[in-house]
């Protein structure tokens, strides 16, 4: 049952923009996913900081992602999905 299932997510890679979104959005989640992996390594290593300093950097990125999901709901329902997807994207890369 698992194999045909297989084929078909396979066949969605030949689509080009479908390629492109699923190639973009694995970059996306491994840097995501890499980022508290990363976070205590150089407030440690690199900044000379203290176990209290990398629970404080935790809270204040907790603090703003809550602090930007409040204005995100609003804005989600507003404009072209695809640029706030792009948009998002871009802005997470740049931060």
């Amino acid at each position: 049952m698992a194999e045909p299932a297989l084929r078909e997510g396979a066949a969605l890679l030949r689509d080009a923009r479908f390629a492109r979104l699923f190639a973009a959005r694995l970059v996306s989640a491994f840097g995501s996913g890499m980022a508290p992996i990363a976070l205590p390594f150089a407030v440690l290593d690199d900044l000379g900081g203290t176990p209290g300093d990398v629970g404080l950097a935790i809270a204040t990125g907790s603090a703003v992602q809550i602090a930007t999901q409040l204005f995100a709901g609003a804005l989600a329902d507003r404009g072209s999905r695809r640029r706030q997807m792009v948009g998002a994207d871009l802005l997470a890369a740049a931060s």
